[in-house]
């Protein structure tokens, strides 16, 4: 199959582009792929928010493996921004805080705040 795909080109170098050309847009692809994963993930009701929060990190760090950057800032508001309606008065107290919070602080707030929910059960 691939003998005849590529038959009619005589070097090694059109092969070469030709197959690179495909692999790297299908690269492309996938990294545009993560990219609107990670904006558009939404939590599930379902699952615990620090699974979701994890889900959250492993797009980044396969953002980062990408050279791609994502702000702690970013992500701590793409954080607050996909809680659940039932989180509304934590994120609003989040925004008005003066702190500013790195993801593995707002995390362990976050950690703080379900214990002391549960508590309250």
């Amino acid at each position: 199959m691939l003998n005849n795909t590529y038959r009619s080109m005589k070097k090694a170098r059109e092969i070469w582009d030709v197959l690179h050309n495909k692999y790297f847009n299908l690269k492309k692809d996938i990294d545009r792929f993560t990219i609107v994963n990670y904006f558009y993930h939404k939590f599930d009701p379902n699952k615990s928010m620090m699974d979701e929060i994890s889900a959250l990190d492993v797009y980044i760090t396969k953002l980062a493996e990408l050279n791609i950057v994502v702000p702690n800032a970013i992500q701590v508001d793409a954080i607050l921004s996909k809680l659940p309606p039932s989180w509304n008065s934590y994120h609003k107290k989040i925004l008005h805080s003066n702190e500013t919070f790195t993801v593995e602080q707002l995390t362990t707030n976050m950690q703080v705040e379900i214990q002391g929910s549960e508590s309250w059960m």
